[in-house]
């Protein structure tokens, strides 16, 4: 019986409030019954029946969402109405902005976005400073690098450990540039700068240790060890140029001589750092002390190729060893040297007759 009060409650105010709303809404004597619906529910998110006093009767209404995160959303507005700034499944009523009064999908990293908007990639071209990683001239079909993004705040654009924009974002290299149809949300009230890496083995930032693989003529490890970053300007375009720099030594050995016959040499550096610690806001790659043996990569007929850490090679050092057909022949530092960071190919064999001396 009680029920029954209530629904002949709702009728009695639903009739006393429908003639004095239509009185708003007439043409030529007819009321437009649609008209009075959308303007009691078009971003209202609930019906308003009647006022009593400073009683106000209204009817939550069902709010069905898509969210390309979490899939579709079913609940009613009051979750929302009585929510006070907060969430509920992950959406609220936008209290500012360009979204003031509408529903917003609030995503991982803080931004606010329509649940029917769709939301734009952004992807990177890429270029080097220096002599690249994998073809000596740019990247390779389905490279990949690790992206992070920082928003700016307008007192600076560190990276973090967490907490940024975008947080270890995988891209893959597919026709001329690095795209993911899943990658970081392309920002439009706001600007953000990129910090990109390579290889995708990196797993930490801004600090971490960076070690070159020691048997780099295995498949894959030359280009493993070949560490390279890029930082963009802050922007909120769609698609960034990321210019990146080779961050360590590239080593080329050629074998020359009348004795050399035929065959496969190996060659290894000896007792070199294999390890850096690399700091992208100070932008720093300093080597510690972690030496081992590296083997060379081929790279051609008698040329031999490696990826070693800036550090100094002391006099009287046995740097380079040969073996070729048998034969063994060690090579000796005269003096001590330095092999700066981005030291090149053309650099090292200049290098190569003055720094080394059969014994």
């Amino acid at each position: 019986m009680k029920i029954n009060k209530y629904i002949i409650f709702l009728i009695l105010c639903l009739m006393s409030v429908l003639p004095i709303q239509a009185s708003g809404h007439q043409e030529g004597g007819k009321v437009d019954a649609k008209e009075i619906v959308f303007h009691h529910v078009q971003d209202a998110y609930e019906w308003h029946i009647n006022s009593w006093g400073d009683k106000h009767f209204s009817i939550s209404l069902p709010i069905i969402l898509y969210s390309s995160d979490t899939g579709w959303h079913c609940f009613s507005s009051s979750h929302l109405l009585h929510a006070e700034g907060d969430t509920y499944e992950g959406f609220k009523i936008a209290t500012g902005g360009e979204y003031e009064g509408k529903i917003v999908e609030v995503k991982a990293n803080g931004e606010e976005v329509r649940p029917d908007q769709k939301q734009e990639s952004v992807s990177f071209t890429a270029s080097m400073k220096t002599l690249s990683r994998a073809t000596e001239t740019s990247f390779e079909e389905n490279d990949q690098i690790i992206v992070y993004a920082v928003k700016d705040e307008g007192n600076g654009t560190e990276l973090k450990a967490s907490g940024n924009y975008a947080n270890y974002v995988k891209y893959t290299y597919r026709g001329n540039k690095f795209v993911n149809d899943q990658g970081i949300v392309r920002p439009t009230e706001f600007g953000v700068r990129y910090f990109a890496m390579y290889p995708n083995t990196i797993t930490s930032v801004p600090t971490f240790r960076f070690n070159v693989k020691t048997a780099q003529g295995a498949s894959g490890q030359y280009t493993m060890s070949d560490l390279c970053t890029a930082v963009s300007d802050v922007t909120t375009a769609k698609e960034v140029n990321l210019i990146f720099s080779h961050r360590l030594s590239h080593v080329v050995v050629n074998l020359q001589g009348e004795a050399l016959g035929t065959g496969t040499a190996t060659v290894k550096l000896n007792n070199v750092n294999t390890g850096c610690n690399v700091d992208l806001n100070a932008n720093t790659f300093t080597a510690y002390e972690s030496r081992s043996t590296v083997y060379c990569a081929d790279n051609g007929t008698n040329s031999y190729k490696a990826i070693i850490v800036p550090q100094t090679i002391e006099a009287g050092s046995p740097f380079l060893t040969v073996t070729l057909n048998g034969n063994l022949q060690e090579l000796y530092t005269t003096t001590s040297r330095v092999i700066p960071q981005n030291l090149n190919s053309s650099l090292i064999l200049l290098l190569y007759e003055a720094l080394y001396d059969p014994k």
